[in-house]
C-alpha cells in the first residue's frame, strides 16, 4: 500500500512523507521516506524510516513508533513519537473526510464543525492555514461567519487564520473591524493584528472606521493603520481622530 502526506504553512508545502505498508518478516511495517519543500531527502539515499506492526485492534493499528486509530466513521487520528536531541515526545494529527462523494463546502464544513468537541473544533479551525488554496477558499465564507461565534477563543482563532490566508480573505476586512468593538483588550489585539496582515489593502476601510460612531473601533483602526504605515500621520494625529 502506497500514501503521500504533505505538510504546508502559508499555501506552501513544507516537507512531504512517502509511505509504504509491505510485509516484513512475516508482519507488516511502516517504511517511510521524508522530503523538503526542495525535495532534498532527510535520510541517506538508499535509507528510509520503518515502524514494525506491534499489534492490530478493530479500530487501531499499533506500530512501534506510530499509531493510527479511527475515531468514528470519518476520522482518523495518527499519534507518532518524535526524537529531539535526547527527548522523546508524542505528536497528535488529527484527519477529517469531510465529505465521502466529493469536496467539502461550506455549509457541511460548518455542521461539522458543530459536531466536534470545543478542543476539536479551534485546532480544526486552526489547521485551515495549512490546507490548499482551493480548500481554504471553500471554508472562507464560515470562517466569516464564525468571527460572530458567541466564543471569544473561536472568533480570535478565526481571526489569526484568516490573517495567515489574506491574500484571498480581502471580503473579511470588514468584519474584523466590526469586531474592533469587542471590549476584551487581548482579543481586540487579535483584530487589529489580522487587519494590519492585509497591508495598504485594508487602509480604505480603516480609514472610514475612524469615521464611526464606536471609540474603540476608531481606536482599533488607527492602531491597524499606524501598524501599515506608519508615517500616514504625524505623531498623536491619528489618536486625535479618535478622541
Amino acid at each position: 500500500m502506497v500514501g503521500m502526506f504533505k505538510l504546508m504553512h502559508n499555501n506552501q508545502p513544507t516537507m512531504y512523507e512517502f509511505m509504504l505498508i509491505v510485509e516484513d518478516k512475516g508482519s507488516l511495517s511502516v517504511q517511510l521516506k521524508h522530503f523538503n519543500a526542495d525535495f532534498s531527502g532527510w535520510e541517506e539515499k538508499d535509507g528510509f524510516v520503518s515502524f514494525p506492526l506491534v499489534k492490530l485492534t478493530a479500530d487501531a493499528a499499533y506500530f512501534d513508533g506510530l499509531t493510527y486509530r479511527r475515531d468514528g466513521p470519518d476520522r482518523l487520528k495518527v499519534y507518532v513519537a518524535i526524537k529531539k536531541g535526547e527527548e522523546l515526545h508524542e505528536e497528535e494529527l488529527l484527519f477529517h473526510r469531510t465529505n465521502r462523494g466529493g469536496a467539502a463546502t461550506a455549509d457541511n464544513w460548518k455542521t461539522h464543525l458543530e459536531k466536534l468537541e470545543f478542543w476539536e473544533r479551534l485546532r480544526e479551525i486552526g489547521a485551515v492555514s495549512e490546507m490548499s488554496l482551493n480548500e481554504q477558499k471553500k471554508r472562507l465564507g464560515t470562517l466569516i461567519r464564525l468571527l460572530k461565534d458567541k466564543d471569544r477563543s473561536v472568533r480570535v482563532i478565526v481571526a489569526k487564520e484568516i490573517a495567515e490566508i489574506h491574500e484571498l480573505a480581502f471580503d473579511a476586512i470588514p468584519h474584523l473591524i466590526t469586531n474592533f468593538s469587542y471590549e476584551h483588550g487581548e482579543e481586540g489585539a487579535e483584530y487589529v493584528d489580522s487587519v494590519a496582515s492585509f497591508g495598504r489593502k485594508a487602509l480604505p476601510q480603516l480609514e472610514r472606521a475612524l469615521e464611526n460612531h464606536n471609540w474603540l473601533i476608531r481606536a482599533r483602526a488607527c492602531d491597524a493603520i499606524r501598524a501599515i504605515a506608519p508615517k500616514m500621520y504625524a505623531d498623536g494625529e491619528c489618536k486625535e481622530r479618535t478622541l
